[in-house]
């Protein structure tokens, strides 16, 4: 839809004379409906997608704001998923020796993860999320850790809980997904 702006013009009377200062713009049909054509597409009528592109927009700035080099996609129900697939990023390692609070230097049995991702680290005790900076075969560089982690601690993409009695990672209630679109 184009819009045609109007350029409109106050009808101005000399009030002693009674003479015409200025011609005002007529408003017309024609007018008025352009008008409405264009409040009608802003609300809408026309694009029903503007509301559901405009949330994902929210939430997307918002995830930058939250973790600006994920290297990943965010992902809401109301984005429609007729459309799209998801596949759980399971991609894990154990730490091979402690850590204390403060360490930046990972040893991994491992290390299946990007430079810019966030991981997570887990054990039965605690989680902690961090930035993944430099990655070797079996040593991860990461943003400084606040706790430390016993070796044998889970290093994952997920919000991980530890099955204390068989050691066994288990979801919390939010996870990270790999989106692909399928044609």
């Amino acid at each position: 839809m184009r819009y045609i702006p109007n350029d409109w013009h106050d009808h101005i009377v000399d009030p002693i004379t009674q003479d015409i200062v200025q011609q005002g713009t007529r408003f017309t049909a024609a007018r008025a409906n352009n008008i409405e054509e264009a409040l009608a597409y802003l609300m809408n009528v026309h694009n029903p997608n503007v509301d559901q592109e405009l949330k994902r927009i929210y939430l997307e700035l918002e995830m930058m704001g939250r973790s600006p080099v994920n290297n990943g996609t965010f992902f809401a129900t109301f984005d429609g998923g007729e459309n799209k697939q998801m596949t759980m990023l399971k991609q894990k390692a154990v730490l091979q020796q402690a850590i204390s609070a403060g360490a930046t230097t990972l040893t991994v049995d491992v290390a299946p993860f990007l430079v810019g991702e966030n991981i997570i680290l887990a054990d039965e005790e605690q989680t902690e999320s961090v930035e993944v900076l430099a990655i070797s075969d079996t040593t991860i560089t990461v943003s400084a850790t606040t706790k430390a982690f016993k070796k044998g601690a889970f290093v994952t993409r997920t919000n991980a809980q530890i099955d204390t009695g068989n050691q066994k990672l288990m979801l919390s209630n939010w996870s990270t997904y790999s989106i692909s679109e399928v044609v």
